[in-house]
């Protein structure tokens, strides 16, 4: 039996990633939980009418109904892309052990380059990880005109049950690789206000202590503790009660999908850069990166993180104020590991007083995947050196001097 030819594009992102990971992992995940067969008639959810998916997981990709001919990235000529690097996504293709091409995409007509790309690749379907649209529906008029049927399938998927997936059940590494400051001012203006907040409070017991006796020092800690336990219970029910990454198909679809989500306990507090064997070099703890005489005078290691937060202030009024507060936790987040306390105590915040999109859709953050279920050939390990700021002054971005793929 004939089976359709995919092409999948690929940036390297949770996005693509995880539809990469439905497609040829997990394919019964898109009946049972993401119920794209049942999604409207004109919904790009929905399969094409070629694609039969299955009930259950397949043994091998050759029990799938389709095959993969390739993953292919559109770039143009020369790419220099600073959140999404081609030689991470040739060094994840490489890991995943899938045939991955770069197709270049040229001006001023680049609806017709794209659509001439596009058919060149000879496949009978193009998937994408988008889930909603946010350039006026080009891929689809591309597609169209190279008469290739365009299929999402996390079109409209619920922002939860994504990083449900992304993290709970194919158990994914994802870097932070930029930040778009000016989509986080509440969310880190609030948050330098908390981490300030907290060392006043943790230094009131020495303060105390130095200023009175004994009993003076023992009613000030316990009016510390007390004031500390409070502020930090005000600061978690209030996102955690408007969390908008708590999806609420996690007691319905994902019971009845039987899926495993296992949920790692978080704490508020676990705001730190967290070593992983996906970033090289000293320990995060030291906050330490490389410095070389050729970097480019933007560049900021993570020797200069505290630093700038220190140096900033909070003033309402002074718009270079809170730009700079908003660069230095900018740079302290490129580079981390995403896990459940940080789509918490960031996204969830973000999503209450920035409004953001907690999948990054309008482009508020960007990631790369480095270790997950189909990686079968090893982890991406990135050389990251340090963070920078792009051009433009209004996105922080990791900079990665190499990667290679290191095997399990």
């Amino acid at each position: 039996m004939y089976r359709p030819r995919i092409a999948l594009c690929y940036t390297g992102g949770k996005d693509s990633t995880l539809a990469l990971h439905l497609l040829l992992h997990r394919p019964d995940l898109l009946t049972s939980l993401l119920h794209v067969d049942h999604a409207p008639a004109d919904s790009l959810a929905r399969p094409p009418h070629t694609v039969r998916l299955p009930v259950a997981a397949p043994q091998s990709q050759s029990d799938l109904p389709y095959s993969l001919a390739t993953l292919v990235t559109f770039a143009p000529p020369q790419p220099s892309f600073l959140s999404h690097p081609v030689p991470v996504i040739q060094a994840q293709a490489r890991a995943m052990a899938l045939p991955h091409v770069m197709a270049e995409v040229c001006g001023p007509d680049y609806a017709a380059s794209y659509a001439a790309c596009i058919a060149r690749l000879n496949v009978d379907i193009l998937v994408t990880g988008d889930m909603m649209d946010i350039c006026g529906g080009f891929m689809t008029r591309a597609a169209a005109a190279a008469r290739v049927p365009l299929w999402c399938p996390l079109w409209d998927i619920a922002r939860g049950v994504v990083w449900d997936l992304v993290l709970d059940v194919f158990k994914m590494s994802v870097v932070i690789t930029c930040v778009h400051t000016r989509k986080f001012y509440r969310t880190f203006a609030h948050q330098e206000k908390l981490a300030r907040a907290t060392a006043a409070l943790l230094a009131l017991p020495m303060a105390a202590q130095q200023g009175s006796g004994s009993g003076g020092s023992l009613g000030a800690e316990v009016e510390h503790d007390e004031a500390l336990m409070m502020m930090m219970m005000d600061h978690d029910d209030h996102f955690v009660s408007l969390s908008p990454s708590l999806s609420p198909l996690r007691e319905s679809s994902v019971a009845s999908s039987g899926m495993d989500l296992e949920v790692a306990p978080s704490s508020s507090s676990s705001r730190k850069r967290q070593a992983s064997p996906t970033l090289a070099g000293s320990p995060p703890p030291a906050r330490r990166a490389r410095k070389s005489a050729a970097a480019p005078a933007a560049t900021t290691t993570l020797d200069d993180v505290d630093d700038l937060v220190a140096a900033s202030s909070l003033a309402p009024s002074d718009a270079d104020a809170q730009l700079a507060v908003a660069r230095a936790h900018a740079h302290a987040t490129v580079g981390r590991i995403a896990d459940r306390a940080l789509v918490r105590d960031w996204l969830d915040a973000a999503a209450v007083l920035d409004g953001v999109d907690v999948a990054g859709e309008m482009g508020e953050f960007h990631s790369m995947v480095v270790s997950a279920p189909l990686f079968v050939r090893g982890t991406v390990v990135l050389d990251l050196h340090g963070s920078s700021v792009d051009p433009s002054g209004e996105y922080v971005h990791v900079v990665v001097d190499d990667c290679r793929v290191v095997p399990m």
